[in-house]
């Protein structure tokens, strides 16, 4: 077995089983924004552009953590596979009674032979060079399953990177 990064074995062992961890009201702009602002030296030592396209607040109740795992996993990933001067997109609204978030870059992409295995443990495509133990998008769809939400991957921005998108149910806060 692969060894662990930065705990992610232990975040991936806490969300799994987890179908119904307790909601709480949070504003998932705050959440996320807060995201971007921890990756931003990371982004800056490769010249990378953040952007947020977000209502100015989005409360919601839902599974802290999981939500957090989602966020810092796809954000983490675009930045380490994204391009040296390139641009990383997350976009976050409430559509149709869904959350929905998208986290885009215009990078390299992923390779068609490691699609079918993006979500799978120690996965690490072929081509990657950057650090890591192959657990972030396993992170993201248990996280997401946690939730009863969908995943998605599609062509990044302007035609080129990977794009990830996640829908949640939204709970509105009581």
């Amino acid at each position: 077995m692969p060894d662990c990064e930065a705990g992610d074995c232990v975040r991936l062992a806490a969300l799994e089983g987890v179908e119904s961890e307790r909601r709480q009201q949070v504003d998932l702009v705050e959440v996320t924004r807060n995201a971007l602002i921890g990756l931003s030296p990371r982004a800056e030592e490769k010249g990378m552009e953040l952007e947020l396209e977000s209502p100015d607040g989005l409360l919601a109740s839902l599974a802290l953590v999981s939500f957090l795992s989602i966020v810092d996993n796809l954000l983490s990933n675009a930045v380490a596979y994204g391009r040296a001067g390139g641009r990383v997109q997350v976009r976050l609204a409430a559509v149709d009674g869904r959350i929905e978030l998208a986290v885009a870059d215009d990078g390299p992409g992923i390779a068609v032979e490691d699609k079918p295995h993006l979500f799978e443990r120690f996965y690490r495509g072929k081509a990657t060079s950057a650090p890591g133990s192959g657990l972030g998008l396993a992170i993201v769809w248990q996280a997401v399953r946690a939730q009863g939400g969908r995943i998605r991957m599609t062509e990044g921005l302007e035609g080129r990177g990977v794009a990830f998108h996640v829908s949640l149910p939204w709970l509105s806060p009581s």
